[in-house]
């Protein structure tokens, strides 16, 4: 994280839209603006009515711009739980025919790799979260960039959630706006 910024979180629940602004300020995150609306257009955390949705989230996010004195254009959105899909993974490269510098194109090579696989029609890759880098063998690495190997490997987290969930909620979002 940088040494200051604004934050704005959002919560999109079957009874109620949450959002949160804070500021990070030299180590500290402090809340300086909270909105709350009841739910509308949604039934079981799926949404059932995008305009209904849009407006109840408009309202929620115009309530916490006033009380924090700001205008907010982006936020970081909660997805429900209990859509998504949390599995471990795992994906080896050849860094090269000769020991080399491993660097970004390789972690993001190994990455791939990790995400070869049948992943369903319906969902959608989320996150791939990086548990662990193998260097020819050498476990519990953290950042592999930087060092020499033959071999990447990569265990990870991948979590991923149903496509209709992350269109509508999009979709939502962009009417809001």
């Amino acid at each position: 994280m940088a040494n200051q910024g604004i934050y704005v979180g959002l919560d999109i629940g079957t009874t109620s839209i949450k959002v949160i602004v804070a500021e990070y300020v030299q180590g500290q995150m402090n809340v300086i603006g909270v909105g709350s609306q009841r739910s509308e257009g949604l039934s079981r955390g799926v949404i059932v009515d995008i305009d209904k949705a849009a407006a109840s989230i408009r309202a929620a996010v115009k309530q916490a711009e006033e009380k924090a004195s700001i205008q907010i254009d982006q936020v970081i959105a909660g997805v429900p739980a209990n859509q998504l899909q949390i599995e471990s993974v795992s994906g080896m490269i050849a860094v090269g025919d000769q020991s080399k510098e491993i660097v970004d194109k390789d972690v993001a090579s190994v990455a791939s790799a990790a995400l070869v696989r049948n992943l369903p029609p319906e969902r959608e890759v989320l996150s791939l979260q990086a548990t662990e880098f193998i260097v020819d063998g050498f476990d519990g690495i953290k950042d592999p960039r930087g060092m020499i190997g033959v071999r990447l490997e990569l265990h990870g987290i991948l979590f991923t959630a149903p496509k209709t969930v992350l269109h509508n909620t999009k979709k939502q979002l962009k009417k809001q706006g």
